[in-house]
């Protein structure tokens, strides 16, 4: 029979360990997995600290790696010098650097660690910086003044423009936490 004529069947790549669909037995699932760490390593300059990912980027700027899959760069990185990632997990950077693939600036973590640790380096859209917010710290401060001398939430609500569950958040200490 014409192995050419077959549908594409799951397949395990060699490299990565990645599953990937092929119509004839291949060994990896892309020319990057084929050609491995060197291929890797020719897009990467290397800085005093990050290591610079100069292949394709996502918007976001992270290193993309690889045709099919598309893999971010620094997880590559992660696979490549400390081993495979376990499901579930998020491949962090303590540098703040979208390209960067050095493996001492990576680190494993949950959706919960990274933004835990977004949060703790002020690099989270909270306060001002949100796109949707309607009060400024000011704005806050003078809240937390008039919740402190009792006056009501509707009062306050209605003075600011906002909703009541707002200012209820505020004074519950789960919105505008840093102020």
């Amino acid at each position: 029979m014409d192995q050419r004529r077959k549908e594409p069947f799951a397949q395990i790549c060699k490299r990565c360990s990645g599953t990937f669909y092929a119509k004839r037995t291949r060994t990896y699932c892309s020319d990057s997995c084929k050609r491995g760490r060197n291929a890797f390593l020719a897009l990467i300059h290397k800085t005093a600290t990050c290591w610079l990912w100069l292949g394709a980027k996502t918007r976001a700027g992270y290193g993309r790696f690889g045709r099919q899959k598309g893999y971010h760069a620094h997880r590559r990185s992660y696979e490549l010098h400390k081993g495979p990632i376990p499901e579930g997990l998020l491949v962090c950077h303590t540098c703040d650097n979208p390209p960067c693939v050095n493996p001492d600036h990576l680190f494993l973590g949950t959706s919960a660690d990274n933004s835990q640790d977004m949060a703790r380096k002020g690099r989270g859209m909270q306060g001002e910086k949100a796109r949707t917010a309607v009060l400024t710290k000011e704005d806050v401060l003078a809240i937390k003044g008039m919740l402190d001398a009792g006056v009501v939430h509707r009062s306050i609500a209605s003075k600011y423009g906002v909703e009541r569950s707002t200012i209820t958040a505020i004074s519950r200490g789960k919105n505008w936490k840093h102020v």
